[in-house]
C-alpha cells in the first residue's frame, strides 16, 4: 500500500515514515521543509536500511508478543520503582506513528475503498 505523508520530513512525520517503511509500506512524502530540512529524508533511508535492528522498544515488544523473542530484556535496576527498572510516563513519537499505523491498517482492513 502507498501512503502519502505530508510533512514527513518533520520530527513527527519523519519517524511516522520510519515506521510505516518498517512495517512494510510504500511512502510518499510532501514536504515544504519551512519546519524541516531536504537532508532528512537521507537519515530516514539511512535509519530504515539497517540490518533489521530496531532502535527503540515496541518492536521488541511485538517481537516477544508475536513469538519471534523468547524474552524482552530490561536494561538498568537502579531507578526507584518497584522493581528498580526505570517508569514511562509519556507517549514517545514512536509509539504515535505505530498507533497511526494501527489505524491505517484497521481502516484497510474494513475494505471501504478510501485511504
Amino acid at each position: 500500500m502507498h501512503i502519502l505523508v505530508t510533512g514527513g520530513a518533520g520530527y513527527i512525520g519523519s519517524h511516522t515514515c520510519v515506521e510505516l517503511l518498517n512495517a512494510g509500506y510504500h511512502i510518499i512524502v510532501f514536504d515544504n521543509f519551512i519546519n524541516s530540512k531536504p537532508e532528512v529524508i537521507g537519515k530516514i533511508k539511512q535509519i530504515t536500511n539497517q540490518d533489521g535492528i530496531p532502535n527503540n522498544l515496541m518492536p521488541y515488544i511485538a517481537r516477544v508478543a508475536a513469538g519471534k523473542l523468547e524474552i524482552l530484556s530490561v536494561f538498568g535496576n537502579d531507578y526507584p520503582t518497584k522493581d528498580g527498572t526505570g517508569v514511562r510516563d509519556y507517549i514517545h513519537v514512536v509509539d504515535l506513528s505505530l498507533g497511526h499505523i494501527k489505524a491505517l491498517e484497521n481502516h484497510a482492513d474494513k475494505r471501504c475503498g478510501c485511504i
